[in-house]
């Protein structure tokens, strides 16, 4: 992950996606003073600033726009393959099950995965899982009954 626009975090990285267009400019202007001896090449530096030009801000994620019904969760679904993330790291895991965890008051829905080559299996908290690759998908949880229903 690169973008870090977490609360209380150091935001690093935030300005290189908030003035994405400012930094390809200052690197197209360096590329054409550096001429011949530039590290990113002035044709390079020009079709990055062009690309730039095209984005969009994206819309509301797909998990945001789900509608579970009164007491469901909405989950990865287990055998889904996803990036977890182990001390500070994203490694690729699958999901083998949702659990719900007292902590404190509240419960917090968290995952039992597949540790690989390792064995056995870990666990993870909801919000520290990205989707990635094609092999994922949401369903629906009901941690009462245990039915889980797959995202029409």
């Amino acid at each position: 992950m690169v973008y870090d626009s977490i609360y209380g975090g150091l935001r690093l990285t935030e300005p290189l996606f908030t003035e994405l267009s400012e930094f390809l400019e200052r690197l197209q202007k360096g590329a054409e003073l550096a001429g011949p001896n530039a590290f990113v090449p002035e044709e390079i530096a020009a079709k990055l600033l062009a690309w730039c030009s095209t984005l969009q801000a994206g819309g509301v994620s797909a998990e945001r726009s789900l509608a579970p019904e009164d007491g469901e969760y909405v989950i990865y679904t287990p055998g889904s393959e996803v990036a977890v993330l182990h001390q500070g790291v994203f490694v690729e895991r699958r999901v083998l099950e949702p659990i719900l965890q007292s902590v404190g008051d509240t419960q917090m829905l968290m995952y039992r995965y597949d540790t690989g080559n390792r064995g056995g299996s870990g666990f993870v908290p909801h919000d520290q899982i990205q989707a990635t690759g094609q092999d994922w998908s949401y369903s629906y949880w009901n941690p009462v009954t245990g039915e889980i229903r797959p995202v029409e």
